[in-house]
């Protein structure tokens, strides 16, 4: 198995927070910042421990999965989010290094999930993203 790199996932989560260190910027010291193309290039080479501020799919709420049920199926809501549910409460759909098991996930689906920051491709078990919830580098 490769090791998954930071610079392989940012480009996919454009607009949303890298917790990070820059020596020139705040003393050092972590902050959080929002990726953007104006400033991606130097979230991948020039600021030190950088990682994704993401959400793990158990964080997701009751309306985020009907929102989500309704970018799949309009008419198959209700199934869409009882499968949601299974899958990020039960931790099933998910591959043994942590990625989401996308199968089943349409582009319009993995692009939301992606634009609301959860974690699809196993990254904060990996170390290169942190919880949300938990904000520990």
């Amino acid at each position: 198995m490769t090791m998954k790199e930071l610079k392989d996932y940012l480009p996919l989560y454009i607009g949303q927070k890298v917790w990070t260190r820059h020596d020139a910027l705040n003393n050092g010291d972590f902050q959080a910042l929002t990726v953007s193309i104006n400033n991606l290039f130097e979230m991948l080479y020039k600021y030190k421990d950088s990682k994704l501020i993401l959400r793990e799919l158990s964080d997701m709420t009751e309306e985020e999965q009907r929102e989500l049920g309704r970018i799949a199926l309009p008419e198959c809501e209700d199934a869409i989010t009882n499968i949601l549910h299974t899958q990020a409460v039960e931790s099933k759909g998910r591959s043994k290094d942590g990625r989401i098991i996308m199968d089943n996930y349409t582009p319009e689906m993995v692009a939301w999930l992606l634009s609301k920051g959860f974690d699809l491709f196993g990254l904060i078990p990996a170390g290169l993203a942190v919880d949300n919830k938990t904000l520990n580098p």
